[in-house]
């Protein structure tokens, strides 16, 4: 699982107006895909220096999560343990 999450970390936001690294102070969370939000979101914690943000939990390896940022669902992140790993 410490893979997973590690995945997850260096995803970083993308200001999608200019292009350039979003530096803003973001509340992200991931959520089972199986699940309605906000029911088994895993809060997420801004990495100091890198832009990205870290699992505050560990994540199933066979789950896909959608992505959440500001409580506004943005992209999912498919399980790459997952067969097929397709998502929903």
């Amino acid at each position: 699982m410490a893979a997973w999450a590690a995945i997850l970390a260096i995803q970083t936001l993308i200001d999608t107006t200019t292009g350039a690294l979003d530096t803003t102070a973001r509340t992200v969370e991931l959520q089972p895909t199986d699940q309605a939000y906000p029911t088994g979101k895993i809060n997420c914690t801004q990495m100091s220096s890198l832009y990205s943000y870290l699992p505050d939990s560990a994540l199933d390896t066979e789950t896909h999560y959608w992505r959440y940022v500001d409580g506004s669902k943005t992209k999912k992140m498919v399980a790459y343990n997952s067969e097929p790993a397709l998502g929903e």
